[in-house]
Formats: structure tokens, C-alpha cells, sequence
């Protein structure tokens, strides 16, 4: 559906300003479903011994 987005997120700094990260995503051209549910997915670096993923809901409304 989109691009795939690395991104390195290991700050420890005390100040959530600096645990701020901001990415684009690409979307691909497709035909949509307004009615389907996707699904924003996060995962840890393949190379750790436990993969867990997060995975958040969204619906595509761009007409």
C-alpha cells in the first residue's frame, strides 16, 4: 500500500521533543475501500531475536 520506512528510534533523551520523529509515507496508486479497515504497522529491527509488531487501525478518505 505504501513505502516501507526505516526508521532508528533508540533516543533515551528526557525530553519528549527529543524522541519526536516525523516520516512520509507514499501511498501507492490503488483503488481504495472507504469501508475497509488498513493497518499501520510497526516492527522492530529484523536482526533481534523477538519480532513484535504494533499494529494501527486507519481508513483511507482521501475521495
Amino acid at each position: 500500500m505504501s513505502n516501507e520506512n526505516i526508521i532508528i528510534a533508540n533516543s533515551t533523551s528526557s525530553y519528549p521533543a527529543e524522541r519526536t520523529y516525523k516520516e512520509k509515507f507514499v501511498l501507492r496508486e490503488m483503488n481504495d475501500d472507504r469501508r475497509k479497515t488498513y493497518y499501520l504497522v510497526l516492527a522492530y529491527d529484523a536482526e533481534r531475536k523477538e519480532k513484535v509488531y504494533e499494529r494501527y487501525p486507519f481508513t483511507i478518505d482521501i475521495p
